[in-house]
């Protein structure tokens, strides 16, 4: 492979590889990082490339190799995330008032249903090992083969359907009883709260309108064939969510840490 036919495919797979960066550390910053040193590893490596799996398989082989030594700190959240991140907003005036601002904002604070569901897998993807959260991304997300992610994640066949069906089955679990919007015993009303104070709202479509029919769909798959459509990082919802995410991060961290003081005590 020649360099310039490798600059082609890389920016090829770019848009996916950033989006995925993104869904796993939160960060945009660290997301521009990892890119740029996949792209670097990669080009470096070219040579290397023998054609015995995928263009795309090979560089996301790289990208997740590289994610995992930059983020060897990446801790997983609670279930309760959102709701931390909930509490921490109301809490302190500025955090209130920053998020606010771009919620009344015109162009800021456009929200899409669609893309909320998105953001909230992304949360409660968090929660899993990081080899279940990698293994359920690339799978559910990027439409990856079991043998391919096994290859990706130098893990055998077996492991990586171990991560996924374990991954998908905590998910499963947990959207279940936390979303209000298919399940009365839900217990966040994230969605619903932003829909109606949002006078930007658009609403085309949401879990509300089938959940119904609910004993003749998997909930799970349909939630990730919407995500599947969906660039997190140039979605019109992107500063909200993003917003909402760094909050989240926040939240939790100062959560491990009051409770780590209290458990010492």
């Amino acid at each position: 492979m020649t360099n310039k036919e490798f600059e082609v495919l890389y920016k090829e797979y770019l848009p996916n590889l950033k989006s995925f960066f993104y869904r796993f550390t939160t960060n945009k910053e660290t997301t521009e990082d990892l890119a740029q040193e996949t792209f670097i590893i990669a080009y470096k490596n070219v040579s290397k490339f023998k054609g015995e799996s995928s263009f795309k398989t090979w560089l996301f082989g790289i990208g997740v190799n590289v994610a995992r030594n930059n983020v060897k700190s990446l801790k997983r959240w609670p279930i309760n995330a959102q709701d931390l991140c909930k509490t921490s907003i109301h809490q302190d005036t500025t955090t209130k008032n920053n998020f606010v601002e771009i919620y009344n904002n015109p162009e800021l604070g456009k929200y899409e249903a669609k893309e909320h569901i998105d953001f909230c897998f992304t949360c409660l993807a968090k929660t899993l090992t990081i080899e279940q959260q990698i293994a359920i991304i690339l799978a559910d997300v990027y439409s990856f083969k079991v043998k391919e992610i096994s290859t990706i994640l130098e893990k055998s066949y077996g492991q990586v359907k171990h991560y996924l069906h374990n991954g998908r089955k905590t998910l499963d679990t947990i959207f279940e009883n936390r979303c209000s919007l298919v399940n009365k015993k839900g217990t966040c009303y994230q969605c619903s709260e932003l829909n109606n104070k949002n006078k930007n709202t658009n609403t085309q479509l949401t879990l509300v309108s089938i959940a119904k029919n609910k004993k003749n769909l998997n909930l799970y798959k349909l939630r990730t064939n919407i995500i599947k459509a969906i660039d997190p990082i140039n979605c019109s919802s992107f500063n909200i969510h993003n917003f909402l995410i760094n909050q989240t991060e926040k939240a939790v961290s100062e959560n491990k840490t009051t409770t780590n003081k209290t458990s010492r005590k």
